[in-house]
């Protein structure tokens, strides 16, 4: 299950070449996640086949940055579901539009729970991993979770949160 977006990266700062840099507009809207958050939720709305919301986005790694100019490509691709969550995997690459080449940008985790008609979370069906690389995701996305929920009280988070997704 995977969802695919892909933008152009213009800014309108006059500037005409190079990276794209802390207040360049499209910079800013990458460093905030919406492309990443956008793509997650297209995922997940697809799988659930309900609205959704980001309640979780961690593990994000930015490899290189993004030529003004360049192509930006944001797949997401289902991991992992729980009772009322989907853990998707997002990758954005990016490249010079006049050739076939992307090289890795961003990468993060993001959990996503389903809506119901009064914006509270719902059901959503299991995901059954069909692949050996699948089951292994699926697995690490498990892991993760147990992770968080042992940070959950900690001096990192504070007292009397809820469990993590």
């Amino acid at each position: 299950m995977c969802s695919d977006l892909h933008s152009l990266a213009v800014v309108d700062s006059g500037v005409k070449r190079g990276n794209l840099r802390r207040g360049d507009p499209f910079e800013q809207v990458v460093a905030r996640g919406e492309p990443v958050d956008e793509a997650a939720g297209l995922c997940a709305t697809r799988w659930s086949g309900a609205p959704t919301v980001s309640v979780y986005a961690g593990g994000v790694r930015f490899y290189r940055p993004i030529h003004i100019g360049h192509v930006v490509e944001v797949d997401a691709h289902l991991l992992h579901t729980g009772t009322q969550t989907m853990h998707i995997s997002v990758h954005v690459r990016s490249g010079d539009p006049r050739t076939l080449e992307m090289a890795p940008t961003t990468h993060c985790l993001t959990v996503v729970a389903a809506l119901d008609d009064n914006g509270a979370a719902t059901a959503v069906r299991p995901w059954l991993p069909d692949t050996a690389e699948d089951t292994r995701l699926d697995a690490h996305a498990r892991h993760l979770t147990t992770l968080r929920a042992r940070l959950v009280g900690s001096t990192l988070f504070g007292q009397n949160l809820p469990a993590p997704p």
